[in-house]
């Protein structure tokens, strides 16, 4: 059964998007294979027609990673798809306040019904509030816009936006700490702008983001 809130998940929040990108080009072509077995779940926990397709994209990104954990460590692919279940569950019931028991009976269902599976990531299978969802939410953007305006760098197309996205997004995000700078998502936040303040300088031709 999972657990309560995973703090360890805000180690990895640097990889999500490298691993979004990495689910959503898995889960790109129309695959039946596990939807007899997701419409058995999705009939015990939402009935909600929109999750069956959701869910066999989870089952096949799921068998990526038991490919890929034969050669690679895939705790952070691990972590991410934590992370995107529990967003999903968020957009899907956004009026749940505490989506824990939805959480755990759809991981429940997994186990049982698609347990070959899940059974690489089920020890990184915990519920995340909404408040953490938002922090590694915001986060993930930070990290991949940063990204994404380093890629534009060495492909020498000169497009700030994403650099300007990362300034505006951390500025904002610094009231959060003003009073609580202990949590792990400042601690995160520390780190990015440490990492940002690393690299921005050799981004010489957009001035405004240094």
């Amino acid at each position: 059964m999972a657990a309560e809130t995973n703090k360890d998940i805000f180690n990895y929040v640097s990889f999500f998007q490298k691993n979004k990108e990495s689910y959503d080009q898995v889960t790109s072509n129309y695959d039946n294979t596990h939807r007899s077995a997701c419409n058995y779940i999705n009939s015990k926990v939402y009935d909600d027609y929109l999750f069956v397709s959701t869910c066999v994209k989870i089952a096949r990104y799921l068998t990526h990673i038991n490919y890929e954990s034969q050669t690679k460590n895939v705790k952070d692919k691990c972590e991410y798809l934590n992370y995107f279940i529990n967003s999903n569950i968020n957009a899907i019931k956004p009026d749940v306040i505490d989506t824990s028991n939805l959480f755990n009976k759809i991981i429940s269902e997994f186990n049982e019904h698609l347990n070959s599976e899940i059974k690489i990531c089920l020890k990184n299978m915990k519920h995340i509030n909404k408040n953490e969802l938002k922090d590694l939410q915001i986060l993930m953007d930070l990290f991949g816009n940063f990204e994404k305006f380093k890629e534009i760098n060495k492909e020498k197309d000169v497009n700030c936006s994403f650099g300007e996205e990362c300034v505006k997004l951390y500025m904002d995000s610094l009231d959060k700490c003003k009073d609580n700078n202990n949590t792990k998502f400042c601690n995160i936040l520390e780190e990015f702008n440490k990492h940002y303040n690393e690299e921005a300088p050799t981004l010489d031709y957009c001035k405004n983001v240094q």
